[in-house]
């Protein structure tokens, strides 16, 4: 897989007409599991609608192949054997950072250009041009095709959220990333590299802070239901705090001997050892998130500090 040096610059604009997008996305060659399963399984979302038949193996037209790149956010689908030519540093950073599963599987998603947003929908169900399943559902946004830099990035209802989030780690790592949706989607390298000793920390918050955003709008196609920046912060800044605490009582017990269950069922990442060095290198960097306190001899005490007034206070609605 090529370095970071190798991939390149990301755009300054990114495509989000219908037409381009089908022009650029192999029709029909979606996986074989259906749109339920997706959801049940992996967003705990109930499906709205069933899948469209799927075409028998002679009537598919393939498109042919296409190189995918990571700041091509709009590419919804890929042909058969390719995917995108994501870094290996990133798929070694992600199974070294333990996210919860439907975290590691958004990540897996984005990296492999395989999320269902709407216009994934549009484009493999054959609609035409401003079929409302490929809308976005958000007020406002009624006729917007709702394709990733849309959704994660310039929807009117997520956009307060974004900008919160660029300040938040700004405040965090004191050097602000770029206002790109190549940068919080994609976490393009060329685009933006974190400062040295936050990277795990960077992956941490933008992938969370990602999936905040796409559960409130599952949940928002399942029910029916609005939501705004400030429930997209809410939620992000309470799932931080509980890994935080998470983490730490991770670094200060031994899980699997607290349990009684055999050490093997906890796999390398809550099995392993969890130094509180490693607690400290990663949720105190800079001291803004949370600080450990005490020794061997009088214990540790974990003081959370992020809460939704500081670093920053809630972005209005």
């Amino acid at each position: 897989a090529p370095g970071p040096s190798a991939l390149p610059p990301p755009p300054t604009a990114l495509p989000v007409d219908l037409a381009t997008i089908a022009t650029l996305t192999a029709r029909g060659t979606g996986t074989r599991r259906s749109r339920a399963d997706f959801d049940a399984v992996d967003y705990g979302a109930p499906s709205l609608t069933p899948p469209s038949p799927r075409p028998a193996r002679g009537e598919r037209q393939l498109l042919p192949p296409t190189t995918l790149a990571l700041e091509t956010l709009d590419l919804l689908a890929a042909p058969p054997g390719v995917r995108p030519s994501t870094p290996s540093s990133f798929w070694t950073a992600l199974a070294r950072a333990g996210l919860p599963r439907e975290v590691h599987a958004l990540a897996w998603r984005l990296a492999h250009a395989a999320l269902f947003c709407g216009a994934y929908y549009s484009i493999t169900r054959g609609h035409p041009a401003g079929h409302a399943e490929g809308h976005c559902k958000a007020a406002g946004c009624t006729s917007t095709l709702e394709t990733w830099s849309h959704m994660f990035f310039s929807c009117p209802t997520v956009r307060p959220a974004v900008l919160w989030f660029l300040d938040f780690w700004g405040s965090v790592s004191g050097l602000p990333p770029p206002d790109l949706p190549a940068v919080i989607v994609a976490g393009h390298p060329a685009a933006y590299v974190p400062p040295a000793g936050s990277e795990s920390l960077w992956l941490w918050a933008r992938l969370l802070f990602l999936h905040s955003i796409w559960r409130l709008r599952c949940r928002r196609q399942a029910l029916h239901s609005s939501f705004t920046a400030t429930d997209i912060v809410a939620l992000f800044i309470g799932r931080l705090r509980r890994q935080i605490k998470l983490d730490f009582f991770r670094a200060t017990s031994d899980l699997p001997a607290l349990s009684g269950c055999c050490p093997l069922w906890f796999g390398s990442v809550l099995g392993g050892k969890f130094e509180i060095e490693e607690f400290k290198a990663l949720w105190g960097f800079n001291g803004v998130l949370a600080t450990v306190s005490g020794g061997d001899d009088t214990g540790l005490s974990l003081q959370v500090l992020l809460s939704t007034s500081h670093p920053l206070p809630l972005p209005p609605p």
